[in-house]
């Protein structure tokens, strides 16, 4: 087991890197031909769409982790049947639900001052194709294809790349860098049908898989991804709102502070399908928490201290000279990004290990978070330090609870509390 999980780490983590080198060298040549203002009206998008698609996060952490505990047992029939029946029910959602978030077009752009309905559209289509992607991912990452995984990332990662340069370099500017997404996905999910046609049955038969325990669980998987994604979402949208003219600058540390997040996170990623797969067996899995937990430290520490020590050279190398301001603020926002790394590993190990209690904890600091930056946004400064003040409290709480809780022997089921 140890083994195994050591080189599922170093697959993922490795190409993580290897799609995270395209994704920021996509912001680099992009954040480098469009000028500051354009730069953030598209990382207000990502930012929105990445709120947005909570619910996306949420069935890709609830389906690995089920797929993950059927495959532990066998029982691959369970698998299919919820794979083909939840893929028809989504097809149906794709024109209603499309219809629906365009009628609420108006008030959102109006929010973010952004004049593009074209961009709306994109985020439109992004949002709801994008169930049929994340569906796929999860089954490949819950039966441990990591290989085929890291592939995909790889073809969305470079598909940015290619397709957004090539849109700002014809004069489709935010707009069309912010379609070059939508493109990227439909390549990826292709490329996810072909794997799941190889490694899955077409032959579907009716299983009780346990649908009221899985709608029971989403509820959780909803509050833990709604609360982690808006650590380091909302206040790119509300300093967007409140700060239009540091929308540009805080754009730039936003993209630096995701290295941190992105870079790490394979390694929760990789630890929670074979924590629930212990989990269902009765095996051990604190190990590897542990080991995850650690390996996560490492490396979320090793790049925050690069930003401490060098910011100005990195924002020049990363992103470009006309960032430059961003350089001091950087040391302090790598620090909230790399707590931001260290929170999710905890909370997806609770996730994997049927641990509900200490997931609550999540609302109550995002909230937190959303409200003070709220009434105190007077400078960038002001936005970071308490977006690192209430993640590092919700980490010290995560992890006083996790030492109760082993000393204590206590296993807290998420059916047993709901």
């Amino acid at each position: 087991m140890k083994k195994d999980f050591i080189h599922a780490n170093v697959l993922m983590v490795g190409g993580a890197f290897a799609a995270q080198s395209g994704a920021y060298l996509y912001h680099l040549l992009v954040g480098r031909m469009l000028p500051p203002s354009e730069y953030g009206i598209l990382q207000s998008l990502i930012s929105l769409s990445n709120i947005i698609t909570v619910p996306l996060v949420m069935l890709n952490m609830m389906m690995v982790k089920f797929v993950a505990q059927f495959a532990g047992f066998g029982e691959h029939g369970k698998i299919n049947f919820l794979y083909y029946r939840l893929t028809a029910y989504f097809w149906k959602i794709l024109v209603i639900g499309g219809i629906i978030f365009l009628i609420f077009s108006g008030p959102v752009l109006s929010f973010l001052h952004i004049s593009s309905f074209g961009s709306f559209v994109f985020l439109d289509i992004a949002l709801f194709f994008g169930l049929l992607q994340i569906l796929n991912r999860s089954i490949i990452q819950g039966i441990s294809k990591f290989f085929e995984l890291v592939v995909a990332n790889v073809i969305e990662s470079y598909g940015k790349l290619a397709l957004g340069i090539l849109a700002v370099l014809v004069g489709w500017g935010s707009t069309g860098a912010f379609g070059a997404f939508v493109l990227a996905g439909v390549f990826t999910y292709l490329y996810t049908l072909i794997v799941i046609e190889k490694n899955m049955s077409r032959s579907v038969v009716a299983a009780d898989i346990g649908w009221r325990r899985i709608g029971s669980e989403s509820v959780i998987s909803f509050i833990m991804t709604m609360s982690m994604i808006a650590f380091f979402n909302v206040d790119v949208v509300l300093v967007r709102h409140f700060l239009p003219g540091e929308a540009g600058t805080y754009a730039a540390l936003s993209v630096l502070g995701k290295i941190i997040y992105f870079g790490s996170a394979p390694i929760a990623n990789t630890m929670l399908p074979l924590v629930s797969a212990a989990y269902a067996k009765g095996d051990g899995y604190h190990k590897m928490f542990l080991y995850s937990l650690g390996l996560t430290a490492l490396l979320a520490g090793g790049i925050s201290f690069v930003y401490w020590m060098f910011p100005e050279i990195v924002i020049r190398a990363l992103i470009g000279a006309k960032y430059v301001s961003a350089a001091s603020y950087l040391p302090m926002f790598g620090l909230f990004l790399s707590v931001c790394a260290l929170v999710n590993v905890v909370t997806m190990f609770y996730f994997g290990a049927h641990k509900a209690t200490p997931i609550f904890f999540m609302p109550v600091a995002a909230v937190a978070q959303a409200s003070v930056i709220w009434f105190f946004h007077s400078t960038l400064a002001n936005v970071i330090g308490v977006s690192l003040a209430v993640t590092a409290s919700l980490l010290g709480v995560l992890l006083l609870y996790y030492a109760y809780a082993a000393r204590s022997k206590i296993a807290l089921r998420y059916h047993s509390r709901l």
